[in-house]
């Protein structure tokens, strides 16, 4: 009687301790869930808050909500912080200066290459069987190598130009997107509260 009465509590003791590993675990796992889904939402917030920059060959323009924003938006997104200011005047200057300098190299280059046609005239080889070798007239073309070298050195000028004024526009919304990225984060945090959830377990919960 008493070895059954000894199982029985035993048993109650392991239910008990097995109900309390998975009321536990199954906050943890609520805590796991609402941490990602929280991280989720604030990526997701910032990302669409956040000024994007599209970079194609010749050209670099911002983004925001997937709309394509004017000068005086990003100018007026941008004036908080003056550096970011300058930076993106810069790269707007240097947009249309980089791929006219690079089609500039390409156009005196191409004139290096092609050359001017030229003749001569000029005496055929004497012999012992023409003392008196007729004249000949030779054509040929004339290819400038310093214009060649100036072309190809104004086209990476101006390749580099492009590049430089796309990394200054990336430069230039690094900050603004820094500063959104925070004040997500901020706004989060704040809604985010540890304690009991409304489904009693114990873990981490947010009220929107």
């Amino acid at each position: 009687m008493r070895f059954c009465i000894s199982t029985l509590l035993v048993l109650l003791v392991i239910y008990g301790s097995s109900q309390g590993g998975l009321a536990q675990s199954s906050g943890t796992e609520d805590s796991t869930k609402l941490s990602g889904t929280l991280s989720n939402s604030a990526k997701k917030i910032a990302d669409s808050d956040s000024l994007i920059v599209r970079r194609s060959l010749l050209a670099a323009f911002i983004y925001k909500n997937g709309v394509r924003l004017p000068r005086k938006s990003v100018m007026q997104d941008l004036r908080p912080m003056p550096k970011s200011v300058t930076q993106f005047r810069w790269a707007r200057l240097l947009k249309p200066v980089g791929p006219l300098v690079a089609l500039s190299g390409l156009a005196v280059g191409y004139v290096g290459i092609k050359g001017v046609p030229a003749s001569a005239v000029i005496r055929g080889k004497r012999t012992a069987a023409t003392p008196n070798p007729p004249t000949e007239q030779v054509n040929y073309t004339i290819r400038s190598l310093p214009e060649l070298v100036a072309g190809v050195g104004l086209f990476v000028g101006g390749l580099c130009l492009v590049e430089l004024s796309h990394e200054l526009m990336t430069k230039a919304v690094k900050p603004y997107n820094k500063e959104v990225g925070m004040r997500q984060k901020t706004t989060f945090l704040h809604a985010t509260k540890f304690g009991f959830t409304p489904s009693g377990n114990l873990g981490f919960y947010a009220r929107f």
